[in-house]
């Protein structure tokens, strides 16, 4: 039996009296113990479980899928709780495409690759992100691109201390205090349709209420308030009129 900790997991076994030899298999040393794999399924079953999750979404169960089957053994899948399939039933979102780029890259330029995509895929993304990084991840996101979609994080979920939160990707300051992150993080961002559509709106909108006489800044105050566009992106885009 091969895991992601093995002391993580002979509890599991402990707790269903399977007596079993256990592998680690993980990020660290799946190129070397997948030898190890193939050479035990010459003459018994195999098995692959992770601390937390689905394996093969976020870990090296995928290469070692492959590579099992160019070696032509037979895999089963037995599913588990998956953070991911989780918070796309719990983010409330209409069904559409989804985006999942594993974990949100640290490179710029492949996060503006990312959110390009997304935003022109007419889907949701869904992302798995650190804790610690969760912040200033979403503070980039909504300080180089001018849209405000509505965003749902998801901390510790199928755990015991899970927890949603969803938000206007503005309110972000007001809705989510970085001190206060902890545990894995999945981060879901709605359909960039449903909102380039009400940034439009509110732009139109906008330009209705400055030609009646209202002031530009008080206009971009109340529909902040009350549509919950980004104050910022609305301001900038009317300032050339």
């Amino acid at each position: 039996m091969f895991c992601e900790d093995t002391r993580v997991s002979l509890k599991l076994l402990k707790y269903y009296n399977i007596k079993k030899p256990l592998f680690s298999f993980n990020s660290h040393n799946f190129l070397k113990q997948s030898e190890l794999v193939l050479n035990r399924l010459e003459h018994e079953s195999v098995g692959l479980i992770t601390d937390a999750g689905m394996p093969g979404i976020s870990d090296p169960g995928s290469f070692l899928v492959d590579l099992v089957r160019k070696n032509n053994y037979e895999i089963i899948v037995i599913p588990g709780p998956s953070s991911l399939t989780a918070s796309i039933a719990l983010s409330g979102f209409k069904p559409n495409l989804w985006l999942f780029p594993g974990f949100f890259p640290k490179d710029n330029s492949k996060r503006k690759e990312i959110i390009n995509a997304y935003v022109y895929s007419g889907g949701h993304l869904i992302f798995f992100e650190s804790a610690k990084r969760l912040f200033d991840t979403l503070l980039w996101i909504r300080n180089n691109f001018k849209f405000n979609p509505r965003v749902c994080v998801f901390k510790e979920i199928t755990k015991i201390y899970e927890e949603v939160i969803c938000f206007e990707l503005s309110l972000i300051e007001e809705k989510l205090e970085s001190s206060n992150i902890k545990g894995e993080i999945v981060v879901a961002l709605e359909s960039a349709g449903t909102f380039v559509d009400k940034e439009e709106e509110s732009y139109q909108l906008a330009l209705e209420l400055i030609k009646l006489g209202i002031e530009p800044s008080r206009v971009v105050r109340l529909l902040s308030k009350y549509l919950g566009v980004n104050k910022n992106c609305l301001y900038k885009k009317l300032l050339p009129n």
